[in-house]
């Protein structure tokens, strides 16, 4: 602060010395002086507005005194025909006289002392002789006081009472013992409760801990009549932890990390802060200050280091012939600072990532030849900074760089070793992850890994090192080593969204959503903006879409569409949305893609035909017709290796075309449908559209083999049996053609012919299916009631009280679906989001009932049989939503699994 009070005082009193002004020039740059007494330039102008040749020459004497070979200075000197000021005498120390003594201190008459005063040196003051004689004569008195013998009168007796205000601190000490005692005494009461209370903390006190040790294996000792065995217990394989070098210094987990030193170092704070601003690629908040450093140099000590951040940042924004202007005047400038090597060091190293980022600019544009000269340069300027000064690190990593862009990575890996060989920068955290990252680029992932703990070893806060630990991870299969190395990195950076991200990213991997889950929620409540924060809601978005969780899915891409507003993110949503049954908002945001250039996008094409399909009426051709459009599109589009999408979009172009009445191009495009995908639902559309078309039988067989298809993939070996009932309403003749025509619609010549009401042949039939029947063991264990997941059992308990609490007053068109099931560990409990789906807003109401008091009523009894079933505390959240007519959606019975598909 000092510092900037004296250069703007400084530059206040030389525009008033050039002003001509020259007793404001003089005050101002005496106060500077004050502030900075060794600065040249406010010297050398005060000496210019001097009142006299005398003080003028004072002036000049003490810039000699600050820098002897000040040319300026000696010139104007010898313009005076005045010798530099000789050194100041050594001044004596002062020795005190004794009491008495005869004074022999030479005797200074008033004129004399007069005469010093006016021949002193300006601005140091004298006290008059008078004056001090004065003070003398009354120091000497006390002096001599001071000295005199203590008498021998005095008598020394033993003290019997206390010092005055000890028994207060006595009675305080006592006070503070007792409270620390008080507190030990609670702090071993609440130890011994938690102890005796907690059987898990009380194993850990009183139990045996494991130690891992090897199991011996036993020698074979030739002892006459023994036969020695084996162990058959392997013996341990021991896995080297890496041991870094000794010289390297290792980091303190109890301490704040070290701050890297920046070097040369950076002494003002302004600059400082440019340069840090520059390497998180703050340009343009950068810029001013790196050029108003370097023009303060003009009238100051020349400084290397505002011309080399202010190239930099020439070189970031892509101005490189400004960057080398800065640099040449920088180097025009070298004489003045001949005494320090690392300031041309620094210079050359400028223009060595100058010209690296101008071969680098060749390179990117295919040009080879044109990037040949740059390299040369950059080359000779990088070397030529390391033998000025090895301790600058920035010439290593521009010739690291080049070398392996050319595919010398040998050379690359001996620039660097180079570096780190030097025990001033061995530990740089920078040289040892380009290290690492070029050893990742050769395939040496091991060595990579090493790198990369040396880095972590130095300084835990270097990111890149964590980065890199997670990606070889990931890439070698060893999900759960990748999630330990998220948690190291999330330990020095809570809060981080990238370490979140990649944790999330490892969680998924290693087959584990629900913790994927769970640290996407942690990486995600700080509601950034950046690119994780969009990465993990899309990551999350996407389980949900496997979990059926729509909504959760839909609120996720809601989010990102908010943060980026890119197609991909809106997609996703329209996905959601539909599936959820939000079918205006899957409409409206597939109709704004499809406007804004995404109309060949074959899923903005196969939602909109579904939810047209879906919001379609009666006779409502028009939108049938526009759906047929957008489908036929979506399959012109669609890739083959999707298949299940074309699989849906041929089962709506189906379902579209029989409401037309197209029953043809329904029946075509139902059977490319059962082509790529067998269901229930495709069957029984197939059905309708036999059903429409007249062919009854037909019809009748789709049912037959709609039930016929889940027992058909269970067995290896199936065996349809026709069982034609009524018999006896056949003639004779007509009975071999019917079951004929019946086995060849069915594809089955196993058949039986009875007669319920008469009882004819029904032991045959049971007979014939007895033979088929396959023997084998058990599929299901006996002490297992159900095979369905505990999700499917909770939504039925929700429903069974739902039904049972409103009885008749709601039909039995009510289904349940469990929207979220998330496990939270620490506190042991399970949190549901289920949802209730009704018809008709009147069915909603009474679900609901009177201020919520029927749904609390349904939600209290169905979480105390889930608490039952689970084992664990339940935190259950019901809604109510309407689904009109979700019986006769296809896509609503998939969802709640009332179909095969």
């Amino acid at each position: 602060m000092a510092s900037e009070q004296a250069r703007e005082l400084r530059q206040r009193g030389i525009t008033a010395a050039k002003a001509g002004d020259k007793d404001e020039a003089r005050r101002l740059l005496q106060q500077a002086i004050r502030l900075e007494p060794d600065s040249e330039a406010a010297w050398l102008w005060l000496a210019s507005v001097a009142r006299d040749a005398q003080e003028r020459l004072f002036c000049l004497n003490k810039i000699l005194e600050i820098n002897p070979n000040n040319e300026t200075a000696l010139k104007a000197i010898e313009s005076l025909n005045a010798p530099p000021a000789p050194a100041a005498p050594v001044v004596q120390p002062l020795v005190k006289r004794l009491p008495n003594a005869p004074d022999t201190r030479p005797k200074t008459s008033t004129q004399e002392v007069m005469r010093a005063q006016q021949s002193q040196t300006p601005g140091v003051p004298l006290p008059p002789a008078d004056r001090v004689a004065e003070a003398q004569k009354a120091v000497d008195p006390i002096i001599r006081e001071s000295l005199a013998p203590i008498p021998t009168t005095i008598k020394w007796v033993h003290k019997t009472t206390r010092r005055a205000g000890e028994r207060d601190i006595i009675i305080y000490r006592m006070y503070v013992a007792a409270a620390i005692t008080g507190v030990l005494i609670v702090l071993l009461f609440i130890s011994a409760y938690a102890v005796t209370t907690n059987d898990q903390l009380r194993g850990v006190v009183f139990g045996p801990s494991q130690t891992p040790s090897q199991t011996p294996t036993p020698s074979f000792t030739p002892t006459f009549g023994l036969t020695p065995t084996p162990s058959t217990t392997p013996r341990v394989t021991w896995t080297p932890s890496p041991q870094p070098p000794n010289s390297l210094p290792t980091s303190n987990p109890y301490a704040l990390p070290r701050v890297t030193a920046v070097y040369p170092p950076i002494l003002e704070r302004p600059l400082l802060d440019a340069a840090l601003a520059l390497d998180r690629g703050q340009v343009s908040a950068a810029l001013p200050t790196l050029q108003a450093e370097r023009e303060r140099t003009f009238d100051a000590r020349f400084e290397a280091n505002p011309y080399y951040y202010e190239a930099l940042a020439r070189v970031a924004q892509g101005r490189y012939n400004d960057a080398l202007e800065i640099l040449e005047e920088a180097e025009g400038r070298l004489e003045e600072r001949s005494d320090d090597p690392s300031i041309p060091a620094l210079i050359d190293a400028g223009y060595a990532q100058v010209y690296w980022a101008l071969a680098r600019q060749a390179l990117d544009a295919g040009n080879p030849a044109g990037a040949q000269e740059p390299l040369a340069e950059m080359e000779a300027r990088a070397e030529a900074a390391i033998q000025r000064d090895f301790r600058i690190v920035a010439p290593y990593l521009v010739l690291a760089e080049a070398y392996a862009r050319q595919g010398r990575r040998g050379d690359a890996l001996e620039v660097l070793n180079r570096a780190l060989n030097r025990d001033e920068l061995d530990s740089n955290t920078v040289l040892i992850m380009a290290k690492a990252q070029l050893l990742y680029e050769q395939g040496d992932r091991e060595q990579a890994l090493y790198q990369a703990f040396l880095a972590r070893y130095v300084d835990p806060t270097t990111e890149g090192a964590y980065r890199l630990q997670i990606q070889i991870s990931m890439e070698r299969g060893q999900y759960g080593q990748a999630v330990l190395y998220c948690q190291d990195y999330l330990y020095y950076f809570p809060g981080k969204t990238e370490a979140y991200r990649l944790l999330g990213e490892a969680r998924i991997a290693e087959d584990n959503p629900d913790l994927a889950l769970e640290a996407f929620r942690r990486g995600l409540s700080g509601r950034t903006t950046d690119a994780d924060t969009v990465a993990m809601l899309r990551l999350r978005a996407g389980i949900y879409m496997e979990r059926r969780q729509y909504a959760l899915a839909a609120e996720d891409y809601s989010a990102a569409v908010a943060i980026t507003g890119e197609a991909e993110d809106q997609i996703g949503y329209m996905q959601a949305a539909y599936y959820n049954g939000q079918l205006a908002e899957a409409r409206a945001t597939a109709e704004t893609l499809a406007a804004g250039g995404s109309s060949t996008n074959p899923l903005v094409n196969l939602i909109l035909g579904r939810v047209l399909v879906d919001l379609a009426g009666d006779n409502d051709n028009t939108s049938l017709n526009r759906a047929v459009t957008y489908l036929t599109q979506a399959l012109n589009t669609l890739p083959a290796a999707q298949s299940a999408q074309r699989g849906a979009t041929y089962e709506y172009l189906a379902r579209a075309n029989l409401l037309l009445g197209n029953t043809d191009d329904a029946l075509d495009a139902i059977n490319n449908a059962l082509a790529i995908g067998d269901s229930g639902s495709r069957r029984y559309l197939r059905a309708q559209i036999y059903e429409d078309d007249n062919q009854r039988d037909e019809a009748i067989a789709d049912m037959l083999k709609r039930a016929w298809d889940p027992l058909r993939s269970s067995s290896p070996d199936p065996a349809l049996v026709l069982c034609l009932n009524k018999m006896d309403m056949l003639r004779a003749e007509d009975v071999v053609e019917n079951v004929e025509a019946y086995c060849k619609l069915l594809g089955s010549d196993i058949y039986m012919l009875t007669c319920l009401t008469k009882g004819q042949n029904l032991e045959k039939l049971l007979e014939l299916l007895l033979e088929r029947l396959p023997e084998g063991e058990p599929v299901y264990p006996d002490d297992l009631v159900t095979d369905q997941p505990m999700r499917f059992l909770a939504a039925e308990l929700i429903r069974e009280k739902a039904l049972r609490l409103t009885r008749e007053e709601v039909p039995h068109a009510l289904a349940t679906i469990v929207e979220m099931w998330e496990e939270v560990p620490e506190k042991e409990m399970i949190r549901i989001t289920a949802s209730i789906i009704v018809e008709k807003q009147g069915q909603k109401a009474i679900l609901i009932g009177k201020g919520g008091l029927m749904l609390k009523q349904i939600g209290t009894e169905a979480r105390v049989e889930i608490e039952e079933m689970v084992e664990k505390k339940v935190y259950l959240e019901l809604v109510v939503k309407v689904r009109p007519d979700w019986r006769q959606n296809p896509r609503m019975l998939r969802d709640l699994e009332y179909t095969n598909q």
